[in-house]
């Protein structure tokens, strides 16, 4: 599920009323159609929410994640980085999105960035030179740790290996794909 625009069909669902209001409380603060309101959550739920809760993902605050984060020193950031690359993190993204190359690897790793509300991911490519970034706004402790989970993650799944660079509020990782 991309969410982008294609044919659509004209379906009618019951729904309490006091959902009803509160979709169109929301859609009146946010501009936005009922309609688009509720694809949106219902992309989200199809393309998220029914793996992360089989994986057993749970929702946290960025200040109880950052504090969690924070009180690690560097190596025991990264042996832990590995360590849920290596498992959950792999299996949740070969389950749920059935990777098959480094399209949908890194199709994968925009949508758990946006879903897990981590940060911005983007990537850039020249040929076979990629360079893909996160920024976030939680800190070096955590740029450590997400660089070293991200990079453990594409050399678990694609097999590519990437120089991390880790800067304040988010990393960049650059590979070369042969």
């Amino acid at each position: 599920m991309d969410g982008k625009k294609g044919s659509t069909s004209v379906r009618s669902i019951r729904m309490p009323d006091e959902l009803i209001a509160a979709l169109e409380k929301e859609s009146e603060a946010q501009h936005l159609s009922v309609n688009t309101i509720a694809n949106t959550v219902i992309f989200r739920y199809l393309d998220w929410e029914k793996y992360a809760e089989r994986f057993g993902f749970m929702t946290v605050t960025r200040e109880t994640f950052v504090a969690l984060i924070s009180r690690l020193e560097e190596e025991e950031l990264s042996d832990l980085a590995k360590s849920v690359s290596v498992s959950i993190l792999k299996e949740f993204a070969l389950y749920s999105w059935e990777i098959k190359g480094l399209k949908s690897f890194l199709d994968f790793i925009q949508k758990f960035a946006r879903y897990a509300r981590i940060g911005e991911w983007e990537v850039r490519n020249e040929g076979p030179f990629y360079k893909a970034s996160l920024l976030h706004r939680m800190g070096p402790k955590v740029s450590v740790y997400l660089c070293e989970l991200y990079s453990g993650l594409l050399r678990q799944i694609t097999g590519f290996e990437a120089e991390g660079e880790v800067l304040e509020n988010g990393f960049i990782l650059k590979f070369t794909v042969s």
